[in-house]
């Protein structure tokens, strides 16, 4: 939450003439609802089912660049599936940086809407510790100052160099 997977996804696909999905969009798209009135009205285990029917229906064959949530990879067995679906790249990012761009933007997320100040660093230090080793399943690990789309291209090509 707050690593910048749309709005990095939306570059890459650009820069690779790629469709870029985003998994929050498809969801919202499928149920005509938003992802906050989803887990308000039926919780957030319900939004994970939704989560991994729509990446189950992703075409095999077919290109894209996609944007997943911050908690889709941690739930059934999900970064497993993506990891089979394509590449993928676990944008990393400290506590601080994380917390400085989701204080404006909270409402907007229903995990941490009603966290401010305190209990937001600490929630998010929280879900970046409990997540680390499934964020680590990844096939690409890139850092913050790694994080442009001539970067990511990059170490994709070399990645496949090596494949």
């Amino acid at each position: 939450m707050g690593a910048g997977k749309t709005t990095l996804g939306k570059e890459l696909a650009n820069q690779l003439n790629l469709p870029f999905l985003d998994s929050d969009a498809l969801i919202e798209e499928r149920t005509a609802s938003t992802v906050s009135s989803i887990f308000l009205n039926y919780g957030e285990l319900h939004f994970r089912q939704l989560e991994k029917e729509i990446i189950e229906q992703l075409p095999q064959k077919s290109s894209f660049v996609l944007a997943v949530g911050g908690g889709l990879p941690c739930f059934n067995e999900m970064m497993n599936v993506l990891n089979i679906l394509g590449t993928t790249i676990y944008l990393k990012h400290d506590v601080t940086t994380l917390s400085k761009r989701l204080i404006n933007d909270s409402e907007q997320r229903p995990l941490v809407a009603e966290k401010s100040g305190d209990a937001l660093i600490s929630y998010i230090k929280e879900k970046v510790e409990e997540r680390e080793s499934v964020y680590s399943k990844a096939k690409l690990i890139l850092e913050e100052t790694e994080q442009t789309p001539d970067e990511i291209i990059r170490r994709l090509n070399l990645l496949h160099q090596k494949n």
